[in-house]
């Protein structure tokens, strides 16, 4: 519910619309690198310089490079600057640079508060609304126009109102307004009126508003309907549409449909409709509520055609303004409560979220609410909440406990207003720039260093040491990446997601240490663009006997043409862990990874030797020979013939067994992990952040049709669970199709070449729950380029056509390699352990 008591609602309706014409064609850029490629990106959370004033902004218009700014003010001061300290005189109504923030020499000097913004068509002419009278001492009633190029009060332009204006739009050559007034131009107009933006000719557009006041308006763009909101309990005899929202026809202003209000019910005494905004995507809307007689707190986006709910976020807390930007959709409220939509729970005490963005498209379901006396709003279909938390704070000038009370945009910026006082914890009033990356600081780094951001380390075993830490989190970045300092060195990389509200705990053990002996450990946090922290370090003594003792060295090498891939994880580190692998592949080659793959320019036999290193000084070395040959594989199949084939009507623990046709499956990491019954393979991942495979490489070929059905055993949880199918597999190289099924029911394709994305898609129709069984197909063709399609349905579902296709040119991936299956748990998992069953493999040569 509103936090405002019912004596505030007189400020509410104060809050006013930004016109569709200010939003840019195209959106910025939201998660400003964001960890899955079907995310949209936000702007950056980095705070920008933007002048500052000594009250409080209801409104912004963006005008080319130059932002226009509403509201009830008496000075203003450049960022940076202390109240009082290098002020000039601006009344109500300012602007300033979009590229710089600095402010301009516009001066209007206007007697009462703006309270509304709009520009014409042309981009000419800039409308504003309030409830001032005066314009520099030029008599003006709440209405004036401006010249867009020189700044000046257009003489000609002077319609009168007698009360106070608090909406405005524009479409074709037709200013819209709405407020409080009964009439305009000496004619009866009951809080709708339409002028002509070029003479300020009173038009036929009127309606019937009873019951409130009209605080927001919106037109269409072809002219068509304008949608009116505010606190009114019917429109035109009306109360559905007709309470607190109504669609009417541009032209008389005659009611239209408008399904929303059926399910939106925002009016009289307890709620209101506080904005309408819209672009191409429809139209947005939010609101408040305090009691009965109104339902709603959030944004809610409709249909331009007839009203019809896209979807609606009800979190709990009053909406003040939204703005649509692309395909990111940035809102400003006081949100305490997202549950109902996957975002953040209640909090004791109450926090807040005062700038929210969220995806354009619907994403899933609303959820039942159980929280607080709110309406229920379940089955509707809801966005994702995105990962982009400013902090702004609140200011003390209306007395209402609020900080921003506006959002606007463009292409490239994103504009927050109000009566704040701090931003990212920095002195800033009133207002607030954000831009997209390419032209942000991208300074906004993990928040918690030093003192903060310390693991819990322990040694509960002989030789090992555990570490658990609950993650870091970013203003505008969810996936962070974690190194572990042993020692000053690090010695392991982690990956996470987390944002303010969600932080889970990671869990990592370092093994092969010296028993007795005593070993510092810090942690060390980046997000993509390189900003770190560090933590402090502590200490911990580890169990078991202080004898040292030499590590292991041990590996496996597979030769495939001559391509060998070569994995050290066989070796052990003795009494200490392992720092170094130091590979030589006999023809003069070297390389220091732990699993790699090198190529020989020709056929023979060749010895492979590789050191390993403790962090005690001691070494072994370990040496086998390969043969590696030119021979051609021998060529694909018929198009269409069947090159590997799996029922799994067999019965296997610690491995796969053989397939039908394809030879005997090998596997990556555990033997447990793996085995077939029922009917189907089962692959088991134990541990978060683990990756189980298993590969058919008996199979050679250049063009596959590979298809697979797979089920979940377990729900996802953290970041979700990767399904994968590879079609062409060389040493440990491959290429693959991946689907990811993600905690709330969403899931997205992937074009893999190893673990790099080619290319991902969102699949809105695959809302695979425990026990769904979902199909994945890949085709893998030619080389140089290598052409790879995949898709993927639920069994049942009409097999749709290639929702993904790609080419990557790889040197080594352009030769024939085998097939397989993978699973991948994320690192922030916590339901574990995970298993994923297959069933009914089929690969096919694509000729």
């Amino acid at each position: 519910m509103a936090i405002l008591s019912r004596l505030s609602i007189a400020g509410l309706a104060t809050v006013v619309v930004v016109s569709a014409l200010l939003i840019g064609a195209a959106g910025a850029q939201a998660d400003t690198a964001p960890p899955n490629a079907s995310t949209p990106k936000t702007v950056a959370a980095d705070a920008l310089t933007a002048p500052q004033i000594n009250g409080v902004v209801w409104t912004q218009l963006i005008v080319g490079n130059t932002v226009y700014v509403g509201g009830e003010f008496t000075r203003a001061r450049p960022s940076g600057s202390a109240a009082g300290s290098n002020e000039v005189t601006r009344n109500n109504l300012m602007a300033y640079n979009l590229s710089t923030g600095v402010m301009t020499a516009f001066n209007p000097n206007l007697n009462g508060a703006v309270r509304a913004l709009a520009v014409s068509s042309d981009k000419t002419r800039v409308f504003v609304g309030g409830s001032f009278t005066t314009v520099g001492g030029v008599t003006r009633y709440r209405i004036a126009a401006f010249d867009a190029a020189t700044g000046g009060l257009i003489s000609s332009w002077a319609p009168v109102l007698n009360g106070n204006v608090k909406a405005l739009d524009v479409a074709g050559g037709v200013l819209y307004a709405g407020g409080v007034f009964t009439t305009a131009a000496n004619q009866t107009r009951t809080k709708i009126a339409a002028f002509s933006t070029s003479t300020g000719a009173l038009q036929a557009w009127q309606g019937n508003v009873a019951g409130g006041n009209v605080n927001a308006l919106t037109a269409a763009q072809d002219g068509s309907k304008v949608i009116i909101g505010g606190s009114f309990t019917s429109y035109n005899g009306g109360t559905n549409p007709g309470y607190g929202l109504a669609a009417t026809s541009a032209a008389t202003g005659a009611s239209l449909p408008w399904k929303v209000n059926s399910i939106v019910r925002n009016a009289g005494v307890n709620g209101a409709i506080l904005s309408l905004t819209s672009d191409a995507n429809g139209v947005f809307a939010t609101g408040y509520d305090f009691g009965s007689g109104a339902n709603f707190e959030g944004t809610v986006r409709s249909s331009w055609s007839d009203g019809s709910v896209l979807w609606l976020e009800d979190c709990h807390g009053d909406t003040y303004s939204a703005v649509p930007v692309n395909d990111v959709v940035y809102t400003t409220a006081h949100a305490h409560f997202c549950g109902n939509i996957g975002g953040y729970g209640e909090t004791n005490p109450r926090s807040y979220h005062r700038t929210l963005t969220f995806t354009m498209n619907a994403t899933g379901l609303v959820t039942r609410n159980t929280t607080g006396n709110y309406t229920n709003f379940e089955g509707n279909p809801r966005p994702t909440l995105l990962a982009w938390y400013p902090e702004i704070n609140t200011g003390t000038y209306t007395g209402q406990g609020q900080g921003p009370w506006n959002v606007t945009a463009n292409s490239q910026y994103v504009l927050y207003a109000g009566e704040f006082t701090i931003v990212n914890n920095k002195k800033q009033q009133g207002l607030t720039r954000f831009a997209v990356s390419t032209i942000a600081p991208n300074k906004e780094g993990p928040r918690l260093q030093g003192a903060d951001f310390v693991p819990t380390v322990t040694s509960p075993s002989s030789g090992t040491a555990r570490l658990t830490w609950t993650s870091n989190y970013d203003r505008d970045n969810e996936l962070l990446t974690y190194q572990v300092l042993r020692n000053g060195v690090s010695v392991k990389t982690l990956t996470g997601l987390s944002v303010d509200w969600k932080r889970p705990v990671i869990t990592w053990t370092d093994s092969g240490l010296q028993g007795g002996a005593t070993y510092s450990y810090q942690l060390k946090v980046s997000d993509p663009f390189g900003n770190t922290r560090t933590g402090d370090a502590v200490s911990v003594r580890i169990s078991g006997s202080t004898q040292a003792a030499s590590p292991t060295a041990a590996f496996d090498a597979t030769a495939t043409q001559l391509f060998v891939a070569v994995d050290g994880s066989p070796s052990s580190g003795g009494g200490g862990a392992i720092t170094s692998y130091s590979w030589a592949f006999g023809d003069g080659a070297t390389g220091t990874a732990m699993t790699q793959t090198h190529k020989y320019a020709a056929p023979g036999t060749y010895k492979i030797s590789l050191t390993v290193r403790n962090d005690s000084g001691a070494s072994a070395m370990t040496e086998k020979s390969v043969v590696v040959t030119q021979t051609a594989p021998p060529p694909d199949p018929q198009p269409g013939a069947d090159i590997a084939r799996d029922a799994f009507e067999r019965s296997v623990s610690n491995g796969l067994g053989t397939a039908d046709v394809g030879g005997p499956w090998s596997t990556t990491g555990p033997a447990s992990g793996y085995a077939v019954g029922g009917g189907e393979a089962a692959l088991q991942s134990s541990v978060a952040g683990a990756m189980e495979t298993a590969y058919l490489r008996s199979v050679a070929a250049t063009s596959t049709d590979s298809r697979v059905a797979f089920t979940l055993r377990q729900s996802p949880s953290g970041a979700g669970v990767y399904v994968a199918l590879l079609g062409r597999a060389i040493g440990s190289d491959d290429y693959r199709a991946r689907v990811r099924l993600n905690v709330d029911g969403t899931s997205s394709l992937q074009l893999m070449h190893g673990g790099t994305s080619l290319k991902s898609v969102s699949l809105p129709g695959l809302n695979a729950a425990v026990g769904d069984q979902v199909v994945l197909r890949l085709t893998v063709s030619g080389t140089s380029p290598t052409t790879l399609s995949a898709k993927a349905w639920k069994t049942g579902q009409a097999e749709p056509g290639w929702q993904l296709t790609g080419t990557d040119t790889t040197s080594g991936m352009q030769s024939a390699g085998g097939v397989g299956l993978s699973l991948y748990l994320s690192s922030s998992a916590t339901v574990v352990p995970l298993t994923a069953s297959f069933d009914d493999l089929l690969v096919k040569s694509a000729g």
